[in-house]
C-alpha cells in the first residue's frame, strides 16, 4: 500500500477533477486499481474515474 503522504496528495488531486500523470502505459490504471480503497475513502466514486492514455509519437 502507498504511503500516507501519497494518499493525501492523491485525495487533493482527485478533488481537483483532473489529473495528468506521465508514466508508461498501464501504470496509472494499475496505480488506481491498487489504491481503490484509499481512493474511495477520499469520497471519490471510483467507477466514475476515466483513464485515457496518449502516446507520444
Amino acid at each position: 500500500m502507498f504511503q500516507l503522504s501519497k494518499l493525501k496528495l492523491l485525495s487533493k488531486l482527485l478533488k481537483s477533477g483532473f489529473i495528468a500523470i506521465q508514466a508508461e502505459e498501464g501504470i496509472t490504471k494499475a496505480f488506481f486499481e491498487a489504491s481503490r480503497e484509499a481512493v474511495e475513502a477520499t469520497g471519490h466514486i471510483f467507477d466514475s474515474t476515466v483513464i485515457t492514455s496518449y502516446l507520444a509519437g
